[in-house]
């Protein structure tokens, strides 16, 4: 069954925020860190934190709301 991270990161693949190659590399480090892999693409920079909160929120199917 897939995680709640697959499903984000599936959505960020759709979304085209990160690529294939990057994945691979945050989920190595995510794995040999034991961190949680969309802890580990923030900290690299390799999705912005925008970007995944629009991914959770098609994930999520709710509006993204902005607290500016």
């Amino acid at each position: 069954m897939p995680t709640y991270g697959d499903k984000i990161v599936e959505a960020l693949l759709q979304r085209r925020a990160i690529n294939a190659e990057a994945l691979q590399e945050a989920k190595a480090e995510a794995e040999s860190t034991g961190t949680r892999l969309e802890k580990v693409l923030v900290k690299k920079n390799l999705v912005s934190g925008l970007d995944m909160t629009l991914a959770a929120s098609d994930y999520l199917n709710i509006p993204p709301v902005e607290l500016a």
